[in-house]
């Protein structure tokens, strides 16, 4: 999903025929104000589904990484615990957000 870039937009001296209006007139940006907070959790969902799927293929790409002709993962596994990754620490963060969005 990419930005949007948004702005404000005049209609001066528009004729909308009464057949074609929706809802009343004049109160179009308070319907647009009522879906806000549902958007916005929408767009929190997107990242935390995103970050799980990141998470789970570096996750995956670890264990089945080869190197020497050996997976890397188990001839390190004693080493690994020293070694600072920069990766999540767990998926308890994603789950921690997706849950709290999923209650609100």
């Amino acid at each position: 999903m990419k930005a949007q870039d948004t702005s404000e937009l005049f209609f001066d001296n528009v004729r909308v025929p009464k057949s074609n209006v929706l809802g009343e007139a004049g109160k179009g940006f308070y319907y647009l104000m009522q879906d806000l907070p549902q958007e916005r959790l929408i767009i929190a969902d997107i990242g935390v589904a995103a970050a799980e799927g990141v998470f789970e293929v570096t996750r995956q790409y670890t264990k089945d990484r080869k190197a020497f002709g050996k997976v890397w993962l188990k001839k390190n596994r004693k080493k690994i615990n020293f070694v600072r990754l920069p990766l999540p620490p767990s998926p308890c963060s994603t789950t921690s957000s997706s849950s709290t969005s999923w209650r609100a």
